[in-house]
């Protein structure tokens, strides 16, 4: 007898528990309400009293969210500091949650995404369309946080970076640089950028221009001398 009873009587505990379970919101909904004194407003004046109440917890709430957000911030750059890219770009993607037009994020989003596809040693056992894919998460995310912000030189760079040495798409990269060249003093890593771009499409002069301002402007010896090689290996090519 005892063994038959036993299958209904835990039946029974479940349907009990389920059942409080079911009314466990409700009643800490209710207890929350008589906590802050607002329960089913109905008049103007009820429901400014409701809302004044409640304000606090949604500053409160959005406070706590923005925080989060913050910590998945941070949380990407340890992982990239760890050189666990795919991590990193998880984290990230999660803090877009919370900051859905910050360039900085997308920026880092584009970092990482063109460290995964260009590392072939790290990831040997990647396709080659996987490997497209982070070369287009990337660029994607590059050109979102130039969008969000047109003076972000440094993710204008980066995208020039992968297009004239990845993707083989120098007239992408002189779009995107030359305003860049033409409003910086001293736009020396951009020029270098478009003398490589300039020389890939045949534009030659171009290129020589780019530099030879290098050349005039720059107070780095190295640099200079970089682009002194560099104009000559283009003007063998002009002739």
């Amino acid at each position: 007898m005892k063994s038959k009873k036993i299958p209904y009587i835990g039946l029974l505990c479940s349907v009990l528990f389920l059942c409080v379970a079911c009314k466990d919101n409700a009643f800490i909904r209710r207890m929350q309400d008589m906590e802050m004194g607002v329960k089913n407003p109905s008049s103007i004046e009820e429901l400014q009293s409701a809302i004044q109440k409640y304000q606090g917890k949604i500053n409160d709430i959005l406070t706590m969210e923005q925080r989060v957000g913050i910590w998945y911030k941070i949380l990407g750059r340890r992982y990239m500091d760890k050189k666990m890219y795919k991590k990193a770009i998880e984290s990230f993607r999660s803090a877009l949650e919370y900051f859905p037009e910050n360039q900085h994020v997308f920026y880092q989003i584009g970092v990482c995404a063109a460290i995964i596809a260009k590392s072939t040693l790290d990831y040997p056992n990647m396709s080659l369309g996987e490997r497209q894919s982070y070369f287009d998460l990337s660029v994607s995310a590059y050109k979102r946080a130039v969008e969000l912000d047109p003076t972000y030189t440094r993710a204008v760079y980066a995208l020039s970076v992968l297009y004239v040495f990845e993707l083989n798409r120098p007239e992408d990269a002189i779009t995107i640089m030359e305003p860049v060249a033409a409003r910086e003093k001293k736009p020396l890593d951009s020029l270098f950028i478009l003398g490589r771009a300039y020389y890939m499409t045949g534009q030659y002069e171009k290129a020589i221009a780019a530099y030879d301002r290098i050349i005039k402007t720059s107070g780095s010896a190295e640099q200079r001398a970089d682009a002194e090689r560099n104009k000559a290996f283009v003007e063998n090519a002009r002739r």
